[in-house]
Formats: C-alpha cells, structure tokens, sequence
C-alpha cells in the first residue's frame, strides 16, 4: 500500500549581501565557445559509496571550491564504480547529482573517464588483464586494465566510454562541457604506470605473454616477415619468431629500452597505446565531433616507462593536453614542451596535487607553479586531491587569494612568444634520458636569467618507420564470427566463414582453432569446427589467421554447448494476494520468443506481469495458455488467496531531524530508506510535502535537495 507521509521542519534563514543570486546560464549553439579564458578545475573523483555520505563530502568539497573562486569542476567517471558488474545497470544518478550541483553555481564541467577495473567477471578473462615484468597481473586495490590486444574487452570499455558521450552530450550542446578526457591507469592517467601495488613492485609492462606475441608478430612484420632480417637489425640470434623477447629494465627500473630492440619494444608500446587513444577519440566525436577531448599523462619527458614521450603522435586526434606536475618537477619546462607541440588551437592543461603537498611550508611553491603555469600558456589548472575536512582548506583559501589578488582568471590565455627554439629527437630520450642527453641543460641556458619561454620541438623519429616496398601488411579480420551455440552430446558442425579474413598485400594461408569444448575438434584443411560435445558451458574460441608472409591476426568468438531442448513447459504463476501482482512463468521451450494469455482476462502478449483484480485473488479458476514456435501449452491455476486480506498501514521507525539552511545556498538532506516500514507488503513511494521554494524532494534518490529563495519555518 503506497503510504505518503513525511514530517520534517526546515528553518531557512536570510543572509545579508544576497546581490548577484540569480546569474544567468551562458548558452552556446552548440559547444564550447573559446573565448580564450582561463580556469580553475575542482577534481572528483568516482567512489560510488552506497549510503551517498562520501559523494555528501566531495559535494561540499565542490561547493566550498565554488565559494572560492573555481569556475570549473572535472567528474570522473570510472566503468567499475558506474556499473559494479556485468548484469548491473549503470548509476547514472550518481554522476547527475554531481553535474547538477556544477550547473547550480554556473560552472564550466569536464568529463574524466576511466576504463579499468575491479570485478572483470563477463569483461575479460584474467588471462588478458596487463602483467608486470614476473607476469602478475599488474593491481591496484583489486583494479587493473585488459591489455590493448584483447579487443572484445576494448570494444566493451569504446561502447561504455559512448554510453558517457551520448548521456552528457546534452552538456555540449549547452556550452557547458569544457572537455571528455578516457584514461586507463588506477591513478585516472593515459600513460602506463610503474608500480604493481600489492608488494610495491617497480615494474614497466605490459609482459603478458599474449602482448609478446603480439609484438612477435609486429616485430617480424617490421623487418619484411624475416627473422634474420630481425636479428640483424637487433644484433640477436633468434632461431624462430616464436623465441623473440622484449627487453627488460634493471633492478631499479630503469634503461629498458636500451638498444635497436628496446627502441622497437618502445614503438609497439607507443603503436599500441595510441591505438588505445585514437580509437576512444574517434568513439566520442562520433557521438558529437564539437565535443573537445583531452589526453592526460603524468609527465611526457621524465620517463621512457610511462610511453608518452611520443606525445605529439599520441595526441594526434586531440585537442589538448595535461600533464600532473607538482613544484618538484620542472613544470615550466613541461608547459614549454607541450604549448610547443599541441596541435594549433590545442589546450594545454596541467594539475596542482594537493595530496602530495599538503605541508604549508609547499604553499609558495604551488602558487608559483600556478602562476608559472598560466604564464606559460596554460588553459586549465586542476586541483587534485583536495578533500573538505582534511586539513586542507587554508592551503586551498592562500591560493585561490593569490589568484583573485593578481587577477589571473581576469587575462585571457596567455599568447607566448618564445625566446628561442630547439629540437631533439625522440630517440635520443628514449635511450638515454632527458637529462643525460643534455636536453634540458639546452633549454635552461636558452631560456636565460629571465626564465622566458622556449619553443621545444621534439623529432619523433623512432615513429617514423616509412614503407619498405617488401614489408608485409598484417591480416586483419574482415566479418567478425558470430557466436556460436551446441547442444550435448548431439552432433555440431561449423565452418569458419572464409571472409572472416583479409589480408591487403597478399592471402590467408592458414586459419587456427583453439579453446575449443571437450569433444570438438577443428580441421585446418575444411576450416570447419565439429564434434560432439560432452560438457555444458561457455568457452571462447580463438581463431587466428597467417598470411603468406607469416604474419597473423586473431578472432575471438563465443561457443555455448548447452543441454538439449525440451518443450515449452507452463508454470504456476507468481500472485502477490496484496497487490494483486501476477507473473506468468515457463521453463525449458527452444529459446524463441514465448507469448502468454490467459481465458477471459488477457488477449496473447509477450508481457509476463499483470495486476490480476482483487475480486478473483480467491478461489478463482483460470485457464493460463502459453505458446511458443507454433506449439501451444495449457494450464489450469486456481488462485490461492484468502477471501478477505485486510491491508496494514506503514509505520514511522523513526523520524527527521529538524534542518536549517541559508537563503541561496545549496541544501541537501537524505530521507533514510529505514524511515517507514510495512508489515505485510512493502513501501511502494514516499512524498514530501510543506518545503520551501527552491527546493524540493527527488523520489529516486530519496534527497530532499535545492536552494531556498525565501526566509521563514516550514513543515
């Protein structure tokens, strides 16, 4: 029985200076505008928490953000947290809220994506997850990433990063979205990260061995499909493909990339990474190609390991770029370095850390690296890692200050005009570092006493593998295989479609099965998968493809074996005697659409769930039909019901206490789902009534939200 009844009184009190309240939205015709101003970005991360009391912290946290001077909020928005597992449906709720509390103080929104994660049950077999250089899986609190080769888990995480972009596209077309940003490491960066959490293990990656041979493949496919053309160039002695190694660091970590080899092993990395990012650009500009999409590294000089030294390649299809500096690193010459190479109109982004200088004595220095940053040509800067009630709101008050007092969201993007220009080629840091190949002692000399800007261009030549008239061109698949699906211990056949491959510059030679169930087998010569199967289950099947030149690519698909079909069987129906619900149930039947009727009640639907009227719940006779592929079964089902069934009214268990808010500012209270209960059937909704204006109650997420315009008592 629906019950609506809600005690609660809320006082609203008027403060002085209330000028300004009612600013008005900027609306654009579609996208972002620039007019060439800065920002200040407010940094939330995506936690998920049931009860809704942390995303009540980071909400205050962005409102007391707002109250000092940010014009501008990033949300992040991670695939594990948004829909837990494979048969969840996502929270979007979760994000509105935040977006809404944005649109209340009229600030600029960004959207942060990221695409690891926790249960992988139904996404990925652990098999493929990315693996450090022992072969573990690399982990942060229980979080890690499907390596880039395994597409049908890449093609999982492009349709959730599309689901983000269609649901907040509406953001763009308002003028609201800044920019979409898709990362892939625990710590929401684009770039490969150096530790596997768990034992604290220094570590580069990805050494899955699926990835090696992934990079066998390639590396033969470089040098024409010749491996003693691979062990010339490499200086190595490989008798076959199969015996290739990457190289690895040191006990510390470090010159993993040493060599002919450890330069090739850095471009599979760089070739694989940017697949990764191309392809999550063009999934978001195909939903609306105006919305602006960022690539976020940590650093792109201080680290061959992270594989963003290529950055310029990387973010090709961009429209900007960030890097995660602090006053320890060299942020000027990271602001130099971008500005110089983000293509032309491109943002260039960088991050203030307020979890790693949290000491006072690091105020100074964040306000200089702020200042320096927009001095240098910075669009954006984001505060990471702020956190209300943890110790950190002075800090935060000190720099926001400091920004108001020399007016720095005041001047526009600052248009630089370097000192001087200088180049350097990618491979030259590749293997030898940005220090030791005196790169930046260059730039610190040209750059002079006055610390001016310096136009830093950087040669990307370990990238530059040009066209051999005699290299191969690997196989690609064509068609991808539908899934299949066997009965036990019954005959099954299957043919492996010969458009399932192609290959541009030469033929498909051979085509090879594995994964396959117990008692199915594969014939190279037929191409055809058969047998009889003798276990239920769900198994995927890789076929992989060699062309003439041994170069291969491989198709995964699903084969289910299940158990043999038996006919459509009709249930008794489920019958809730209070509210009268009524479900209509079969087993067994072929798998096709089943469609249900009962005499005299209701004509033949596909729908399963009725309210069945009150007067017939008792001792009533019905003929239930269900049909299916043609075949019709018939049931008589009498209802169970008493004759009378006198309905209970819901109890209070406890109460709200009373809450006070201030004219114009934003309030927030949970209605607890404890308040009412009822004995003999369940709270069907709850309402509220006697609020203020401005604010009012959300039913779907039980919070009684908004923002008072007018003083008084209400209850």
């Amino acid at each position: 029985m629906q019950q609506s009844f809600m005690i609660v009184r809320l006082l609203v009190f008027c403060l002085l200076l209330l000028a300004g309240i009612g600013l008005t939205k900027p609306v654009a015709a579609q996208g972002y505008t620039d007019k060439g101003q800065r920002y200040i970005m407010y940094t939330l991360y995506h936690y998920g928490d049931a009860d809704g009391t942390m995303q009540q912290r980071q909400i205050q946290g962005m409102e007391d953000a707002f109250s000092k001077g940010f014009n501008s909020v990033v949300i992040g928005i991670a695939w594990d947290v948004l829909q837990p597992n494979l048969n969840s449906a996502p929270n979007w709720a979760y994000i509105d809220r935040f977006v809404a509390v944005a649109q209340r103080y009229n600030a600029k929104i960004a959207i942060r994506i990221k695409t690891g994660r926790r249960d992988r049950v139904g996404f990925w077999p652990e098999e493929q997850s990315m693996q450090d250089t022992r072969g573990k899986t690399m982990d942060q609190e229980g979080g890690t990433h499907v390596r880039f080769g395994y597409t049908p888990a890449i093609d999982k995480a492009q349709d959730f990063a599309r689901s983000v972009a269609q649901r907040y596209k509406y953001l763009n077309d308002r003028g609201e979205l800044l920019f979409m940003s898709v990362t892939f490491n625990p710590q929401w960066e684009n770039e490969y990260w150096s530790t596997n959490y768990p034992d604290q293990y220094k570590t580069t990656y990805d050494f899955n061995e699926l990835t090696i041979g992934d990079f066998q493949r390639w590396a033969l496919a470089k040098y024409s499909g010749n491996i003693e053309a691979v062990n010339r160039a490499w200086g190595s002695n490989y008798a076959t493909a199969s015996a290739i190694r990457p190289t690895y660091p040191n006990a510390n970590n470090e010159w993993g990339f040493s060599g002919k080899r450890g330069a090739d092993w850095y471009a599979f990395r760089h070739i694989q990474l940017k697949t990764f990012n191309d392809r999550f650009a063009r999934t978001v500009k195909s939903v609306d190609p105006t919305i602006r999409i960022i690539t976020e590294q940590g650093s792109v000089f201080d680290s061959a390991n992270r594989g963003t030294l290529g950055f310029k390649n990387l973010s090709e299809l961009y429209d900007g770029i960030k890097v995660n500096d602090g006053p320890g690193f060299v942020y000027q010459f990271s602001m130099d370095l971008l500005r110089s190479n983000v293509k032309p109109g491109g943002w260039v982004l960088n991050e203030v850390d307020g979890m790693s200088f949290r000491d006072p004595s690091s105020t100074a220095a964040l306000a200089a690296q702020i200042e320096d940053s927009f001095k240098y040509g910075a669009k954006i800067i984001t505060f990471a890692n702020y956190f209300l009630n943890f110790n950190q709101e002075t800090q935060l008050k000190q720099l926001t200050d400091g920004i108001k007092a020399k007016r720095l969201l005041e001047q526009p993007v600052t248009t630089v005009t370097p000192v001087g220009t200088m180049t350097y080629k990618l491979s030259s840091v590749v293997q030898s570092g940005m220090y030791e190949s005196g790169i930046f002692g260059q730039w610190n000399a040209m750059r002079g006493n006055n610390q001016s800007p310096v136009r830093i261009l950087i040669n990307e030549d370990l990238l530059e593998t040009g066209t051999p008239p005699t290299q191969n061109q690997a196989p690609t698949v064509a068609n991808r295989v539908p899934g299949q699906t066997a009965v036990i211990n019954s005959a099954f056949s299957f043919k492996i479609p010969t458009n399932t491959f192609a290959d541009a510059d030469g033929q498909i030679v051979s085509v090879a099965v594995s994964g396959l169930p117990v008692g199915l087998n594969y014939n190279a010569a037929t191409g055809t998968i058969s047998g009889t199967p003798s276990l239920i289950g769900s198994s995927e099947v890789t076929a992989t493809a060699t062309d003439n030149n041994n170069a291969t690519v491989t198709e995964y698909f699903v084969l289910i074996v299940k158990r043999a079909t038996l006919p459509l069987q009709l249930l008794d129906p489920v019958l809730d005697c209070n509210t009268g619900r009524f479900e209509f149930r079969s087993t067994e039947g072929d798998g096709t659409p089943i469609e249900y009727a009962a005499d005299n009640l209701y004509s033949w639907n596909a729908q399963t769930v009725y309210t069945l009227p009150q007067a017939i719940r008792a001792g009533n006779t019905l003929t239930l039909r269900a049909r299916q592929s043609g075949t019709e079964q018939t049931l008589r089902y009498t209802t169970p019901c008493s004759a009378t069934t006198a309905n209970k009214p819901p109890v209070v268990n406890g109460v709200v206490a009373d809450q006070t808010t201030r004219v114009g500012t934003s309030f927030s209270v949970p209605v607890p789902i404890s308040l009412f209960s009822d004995s003999d059937g369940t709270i069907a909704s709850v309402s509220v009534s006697g609020l203020p204006a401005g604010v009012s109650y959300n039913p779907a997420t039980r919070f009684i939200e908004g923002t008072a315009g007018t003083a008084g008592l209400w209850t």
